[in-house]
């Protein structure tokens, strides 16, 4: 009896583009190029139909040293079968945190004489783990061009152009991806989390069922947390209901106290009652304090949790409801919003391992993420004391949708929208976005540029602790970190430094070396370090969620204060 594989009919993507944080635009033109979904375009490749290896359900499973050990033993076996497999291994050492080892692994198969399609698979991974976004694309881009049937290919170039704000994109190269290798467990569960909400909570159910034999519990619990969050979204939808052309709102300031800093709150009015929440990146959506949930008579909903806060991924948090939430004039109804389990930190620990829960230790009600306004176009004026908010550019022939409050207690779902830039934006800053963070290159002295992203309540301007050492600036002993700073640890000093971000150059007298080892292993990329108020209170901060652009305007004659560790002419 002869067996036929299946086979996909899958369009070979047009990749010849250029990539990068300030010039990817020009993939939304390519992607609608004549001939570029064109049936000539097409090839049949073989579907995947070989069940997940010993290693690929260590890796499901998160036991990666049990997944290491198993990938290098298949590497033994001649064949397609021992390149995926070395490509696994290196994957699971990317996922162990183990990334020099995934790279020298990665550059010695690269190395090769020949080089193969799962080599360069797997030195893009490394790229893109490693926040070296353009360098991945490239990788990636020419493992397409060798191999269009590669799904593992597919799915990579999927999350770099989403990180570029091209989810439409994106999600056609993530939908080919899983035709051709249903079989991949981390492959499968990006595209269940790229689908409509409704279609999710019927696909956990149907991968819960699928993957029974080796899934944990604790990652069965996880994702029946996920339904029932999606499920909430379904009728809580936090939807705008009253009329809207532009918002400004004016900052409040709140003190740790008469001679403590000071900290960005708005106003927001929850259920009729008024309550200050400190505006923060670093955190998505809408967190209440417990008291003030309690205070505010908010129902909660049973059985219902999130995981997660800030780079404390063991945290947890509850969900309640509310009727109304106002922001100025805007009036949102039925909301979900988070409400934080514990009130304080652990004081008994050592100050290495004091937890500094973002928004919980301030003197506010509670923080609202940026993010949580992402539907619109947001300006932090810190100079003017201002919060502003402005539609979104449609682009021609789009019909304005209806706008939300993302409150973070429902997972998102990415509407599937191509990068587009207004031309009265044409000289803002393309950037990327990794879920909530905005994320942008910065040169640091005159090295190689890295990741950084924005922390706009954060009393400190930080860098990586491993790179200050690594390019040797750290010159004191570790001191505790600031209740207030959002971080957890300890963190060092730095000798000057001076950055250049988003067409600024700054020299700074001093910044905060900081573990962000949490930070890059919970979103998949290496993020280097963060600008906090001393840099940003400088700045009048433009951003655009939805098509990852931003810009900075700095007009010295606005500054009321300076922070003494920026050197700013204009402050000397």
């Amino acid at each position: 009896m002869l067996l036929v594989k299946p086979v996909v009919r899958i369009r070979v993507l047009a990749v010849g583009l250029v990539l990068f944080a300030g010039a990817f635009h020009g993939q939304a033109q390519a992607a609608q190029r004549p001939g570029y979904d064109h049936p000539a375009n097409q090839r049949s490749c073989a579907v995947r139909t070989a069940p997940m290896s010993a290693g690929e359900i260590a890796l499901a499973r998160g036991e990666y040293a049990q997944a290491i050990d198993a990938f290098s033993n298949a590497m033994k076996s001649p064949g397609a079968d021992a390149a995926r497999a070395r490509n696994g291994r290196i994957r699971a050492l990317l996922a162990a945190g183990k990334i020099s080892d995934a790279e020298a692994d990665a550059k010695s198969w690269l190395s090769a004489a020949a080089p193969e399609v799962w080599s360069r698979v797997s030195i893009g991974e490394v790229q893109l783990r490693e926040g070296e976004i353009p360098e991945a694309f490239g990788s990636l881009q020419g493992a397409l061009s060798a191999d269009s049937c590669n799904a593992r290919t597919r799915a990579d170039l999927a999350r770099v152009y989403a990180l570029n704000g091209m989810f439409s994109t994106g999600k056609r190269l993530l939908d080919s991806a899983h035709a051709l290798d249903p079989i991949d467990d981390e492959i499968e569960r990006a595209w269940i989390n790229s689908e409509p909400a409704p279609a999710q909570i019927d696909e956990i159910g149907k991968y819960i069922d699928r993957a029974a034999s080796y899934l944990p519990d604790s990652q069965k619990a996880e994702l029946v947390q996920r339904q029932k969050r999606l499920a909430l979204a379904a009728t809580d939808t936090c939807r705008l209901t009253t009329p809207f052309t532009s918002v400004t709102i004016p900052y409040s300031i709140s003190q740790s106290g008469p001679r403590g800093i000071m900290f960005w709150s708005l106003p927001v009015t929850i259920d009729g009652k008024v309550v200050r929440l400190s505006e923060d990146s670093r955190l998505p959506g809408i967190l209440l304090k417990k008291s003030v949930a309690q205070n505010l008579h908010l129902q909660a909903v049973d059985g219902v949790e999130v995981g997660g806060i800030d780079s404390q991924p063991a945290a947890t948090v509850t969900v309640a409801k509310a009727h109304t939430i106002q922001i100025g004039p805007l009036s949102f109804e039925n909301c979900d919003v988070k409400v934080a389990r514990n009130e304080m930190r652990n004081e008994g620990e050592s100050a290495s391992e004091k937890v500094h829960d973002v928004g919980l230790d301030w003197p506010t009600d509670g923080v609202i993420g940026v993010d949580a306004l992402r539907e619109f176009l947001l300006t932090l004026d810190r100079p003017g004391r201002q919060f502003k908010l402005d539609p979104l550019p449609e682009p021609p022939g789009t019909a304005a949708a209806p706008l939300h409050l993302i409150t973070g207690a429902a997972p998102v779902v990415e509407p599937l929208h191509d990068r587009f830039i207004d031309p009265s934006m044409k000289d803002w800053s393309r950037v990327y976005r990794s879920d909530y963070l905005m994320l942008f290159p910065v040169l640091i002295n005159s090295g190689s540029s890295k990741l950084y992203s924005i922390a706009t309540n954060s009393i400190l301007n930080s860098i990586s602790l491993s790179l200050a050492k690594q390019i040797d600036i750290t010159r004191s002993n570790p001191h505790e970190l600031p209740s207030m700073s959002g971080h957890n640890g300890e963190f060092y000093q730095t000798t000057e430094v001076t950055l250049q971000f988003l067409g600024m150059r700054e020299p700074l007298d001093h910044m905060s070396a900081i573990d962000f080892s949490n930070w890059s292993q919970n979103q998949g990329i290496e993020i280097t370090g963060m600008l906090g108020k001393p840099m940003l209170d400088q700045f009048t901060v433009h951003l655009d969620f939805r098509d990852a652009l931003m810009r900075l305007d700095y007009d010295p004659k606005r500054l009321s204060h300076c922070p003494p560790d920026l050197k700013l002419p204009s402050c000397l």
